[in-house]
């Protein structure tokens, strides 16, 4: 981690040195600047992480596939910052084209397994997502200890839209500092609307 400022001086890099040092089982890149496809699989102190990126900026759109997965990621040796402490097994899916709003169209989807942030563990979460021009559609599912949680939403970032969204959380006894120990709520609540 610490060897990259040294192997590309001049370049205004982070200092990765809190991931100690990084192991690469694959570290490819094939193309061009404006076209490529890049291959990851790297071990450290940090975690692990895996992935493959392509892009092509060569035609009228930029088209964009990326696929990243992580096992005990701990952002804080990541990001050099102590409160950020985690331990993530995360797979990242991001297909489309264009980034603008207006000309953008993308599917992606981020799972989450057997993971921890800070204080907080969560034992799934799946969340897919999907952006159209200019709307953007949210699915999410998560297990959180007792509690089950759905979300589903949609916004327009058009200036005369209307934003909706529909939440559900389930919970069959509740440890939190909020709720008290051990007292039971109830089995489910739902909420739904627009502003």
């Amino acid at each position: 981690g610490g060897d990259i400022p040294k192997i590309v001086p001049g370049l205004e890099l982070p200092d990765y040195a809190a991931i100690g040092t990084a192991r690469f089982t694959l570290l490819r890149y094939r193309g061009t600047p404006l076209d490529f496809v890049s291959e990851i699989d790297m071990e450290s102190d940090a975690g692990s992480v895996k992935g493959i990126a392509t892009m092509d900026m060569t035609g009228r759109d930029i088209v964009y596939d990326f696929n990243l997965s992580s096992i005990g990621l701990n952002l804080a040796k990541v990001l050099n910052q102590p409160m950020l402490h985690s331990s993530l097994n995360v797979q990242l899916a991001l297909r489309g084209k264009n980034f603008s709003l207006g000309t953008a169209v993308a599917e992606g989807t981020v799972t989450i397994d057997s993971s921890r942030f800070q204080r907080y563990e969560a034992d799934s979460l799946k969340a897919t997502f999907s952006i159209v021009s200019d709307s953007l559609r949210i699915d999410m599912r998560a297990a959180l200890g007792n509690s089950r949680l759905s979300a589903e939403g949609g916004m327009s970032f058009r200036a005369d839209s209307v934003t909706g969204f529909t939440l559900e959380a389930r919970t069959r006894t509740s440890t939190s500092p909020f709720w008290g120990r051990g007292v039971s709520s109830s089995p489910s609540s739902s909420t739904s609307g627009s502003p």
